[in-house]
């Protein structure tokens, strides 16, 4: 088999990311690799050790012996630290604007871990939008749409007519 291209889907928080890369993925019978669960295990693992992620000396050295295993099966993409899998628990509220603030919300509100109660559609709301200003106000790498970028807004569409367009523009490539 040839070389593949490799597909990238960035946005905000909410968005459906996740939930269409893993389709898209399963679609062109691509490896589906989750690269925003790399960074959330950094902070998990940084968390749950006590390790500053403001102090960037401390952080380096702790990072260059962190490795996580990663790997991918039909099921999806799976990370274990210290021989444990963390997939879900690397997307808790502790360690966690295609479409509206309000949908991506519900979003949200929806993937809630089944075990906890999600808390109120405003404090999702509040803590979504307190992510968008972060990412797209920070200093290094601020969220922007490059100027090549194929743009899909998901706020009305189902996640069929999203994984559709996808395929539709790579196609058309």
């Amino acid at each position: 088999m040839g070389p593949r291209e490799i597909i990238t889907i960035d946005g905000p928080a909410g968005a459906g990311k996740s939930t269409v890369g893993r389709l898209l993925a399963q679609s062109l019978g691509y490896l589906y690799v989750d690269s925003g669960a790399l960074y959330r295990a950094v902070a998990w693992q940084a968390r749950r050790l006590g390790v500053s992620l403001d102090d960037p000396e401390t952080l380096k050295v702790w990072l260059a012996g962190f490795a996580p295993e990663v790997t991918a099966d039909a099921r999806g993409f799976h990370l274990v630290i210290d021989g444990a899998e963390v997939t879900e628990e690397i997307r808790s509220a502790a360690v966690s604007r295609d479409a509206s603030l309000a949908t991506r919300a519900e979003r949200r509100r929806q993937d809630w871990p089944r075990e906890n109660d999600p808390p109120p559609l405003a404090e999702i709301m509040a803590e979504i939008a307190a992510r968008d200003l972060r990412d797209s106000s920070r200093s290094e790498a601020p969220l922007r749409v490059p100027a090549d970028a194929s743009v899909i807004d998901t706020t009305d569409l189902s996640i069929n007519e999203v994984l559709q367009q996808c395929l539709a523009r790579i196609k058309g490539r």
